[in-house]
């Protein structure tokens, strides 16, 4: 396979790692995963959420329910509070996708998860448009357990999946952003 390495490379971001290194290590691989199959696909994309404490949780579910304690005008940004939120158990993240417009810049558009989606569902992820008709942003993996089940304390599976090819550049990226935010156990093999 062919790789256009300098548009693979680009899809990667510094934020992106502080997102994934709080997520649950059961879902960390496949997550590096799915981010490298989007760059290798040319999907720009940013990582824009991830693990949640309770109280950013609760003061997310506050945002447009003035009615509440503290909540605030505006349109709800998340429909559930608490533990109730797979963001809450390390097990979801969020993602903006973009289209490049020019050399720095880039523009959102939510019409391109579609085409993200089944990488992610092929990974056994969640998507959270599928699954209510909103919150297009949204991947969990819940695997085969109910967000009850996990509250109760019970573990998914660890997802297994077979890594697609990947180019040499890419590999080294990843790692050297791997290392630099302490994840190095997460490291990228190279292919012999």
């Amino acid at each position: 396979m062919i790789f256009n390495i300098r548009v693979s490379l680009s899809k990667f971001t510094d934020r992106d790692f502080e997102f994934i290194k709080y997520l649950d290590p059961i879902i960390i691989p496949a997550v590096i995963e799915l981010k490298c199959r989007w760059a290798i696909a040319g999907r720009y994309n940013r990582i824009t959420d991830g693990f949640r404490t309770l109280a950013e949780q609760w003061k997310l579910y506050l945002i447009g329910r003035p009615g509440l304690k503290g909540g605030t005008a505006g349109a709800p940004v998340t429909w559930v509070s608490g533990l109730l939120s797979w963001h809450t158990h390390g097990l979801a993240f969020d993602v903006a996708p973009l289209i490049r417009i020019s050399v720095l810049g880039y523009r959102l558009d939510y019409g391109l998860l579609s085409r993200m989606a089944p990488a992610a569902q092929e990974l056994g992820f969640d998507w959270g448009y599928k699954l209510w008709g909103t919150d297009a942003p949204h991947f969990h993996y819940s695997g085969y357990l109910t967000i009850e089940e996990v509250i109760e304390g019970q573990k998914p599976k660890k997802p297994i999946f077979t890594p697609c090819e990947k180019p040499r550049a890419l590999i080294r990226g990843v790692n050297r952003m791997l290392a630099h935010h302490g994840m190095l156990q997460y490291a990228l093999p190279f292919p012999s």
